[in-house]
Order: structure tokens, then sequence, then C-alpha cells
């Protein structure tokens, strides 16, 4: 259990920056949620914030508005990418997708994110990377693995073996 990488102050609020209070305290939050809890708590890509206001029910709590919820993951990214040394690829190979919009990305961290794609799709649709029509989709399928092709359930972005892996 890696200690937060991204807030040194527990007292206080991340997103409101209001301390703790008797009636809503802070409660850890894994920035990236889901298949990512455990690599979040690896990483130590994780947060604190209001139970009630921050965190679940309050209108900008982020498992209730997308557009902050996105703004954390991007901004926890960026902080992540630095601390470790990462470049898109590598975070990509961890965490499944890019949060970062408009962030500079080197050819060589566009082509792993293709590459990773590709394979994935190669291996669901069973043909080579020679094989693959250019003028079709390369992945039409949306319940696929991002890592490795494997059908998974709707919501999930990685299947349980390649996020073992990690």
């Amino acid at each position: 259990m890696a200690k937060s990488i991204i807030q040194t102050n527990r007292d206080r609020c991340y997103l409101c920056g209001r301390p703790a209070l008797y009636n809503d305290p802070l409660d850890k939050h894994h920035v990236f949620f889901g298949p990512y809890r455990k690599k979040s708590e690896k990483y130590g890509l994780t947060v604190f914030i209001h139970h009630s206001d921050c965190h679940i029910f309050g209108k900008n709590a982020v498992h209730n508005n997308a557009e902050i919820c996105r703004s954390l993951q991007s901004e926890v990214q960026e902080i992540a990418m630095k601390h470790y040394g990462w470049t898109i690829g590598d975070f990509i190979r961890r965490f499944g997708r890019n949060y970062i919009d408009n962030y500079g990305n080197s050819i060589e961290d566009v082509a792993i994110a293709f590459n990773l794609m590709a394979n994935a799709a190669a291996r669901v649709y069973g043909v080579t990377l020679a094989e693959l029509d250019e003028s079709k989709p390369i992945v039409e399928a949306k319940n696929h693995c991002v890592m490795c092709g494997e059908i998974i359930p709707e919501g999930r972005q990685v299947c349980t073996l390649c996020e073992r892996e990690e």
C-alpha cells in the first residue's frame, strides 16, 4: 500500500480544500477506480475528499460528475508521469488509456498506443497485423480488452488476466 504521491495533507479535501467535518469525513479516493483501483493504490494515485459532498453524493462529486472526474484523472496522470518518469505509452500500458487531452504525444507514445489496440484487434478477429484491411476500422466493438482483445463486460477496459499482469 503506497502513500499518496498526490496529496501530503490528509486533513483537507483535495478538491475543495475544506478540512474534514464531523458529518462529512474524508474518504480515500482511488483516482483510477474499477479495474485500476489496485494499481491506483500501488502507485499512490489516491486523494482524500469529503465523503458526501466531493466523493459520492454532491453535484460536483467525482462519482457524480464526469467532467470533475476526468479533470482529476488528467491532473493525476500528469503528476504520476512526472513522478515515475513514464511516457504516455507507459501510462497506457498500466491504466489502459490516456486521460490527458491535447498532451504533446511523441510519435513513440502514439505508436505504442496504436500497437496495443492493433494487436488486441488482431487477436479478436483472428488475423495477423499484416492481414488487416486498411479500409476497415481496426476495432469495431467496445467490449474488448484494450490489452489483449478478449471480450469483457461492458464498462471495463481491461480483462482480469491483463489486470493481474501489472
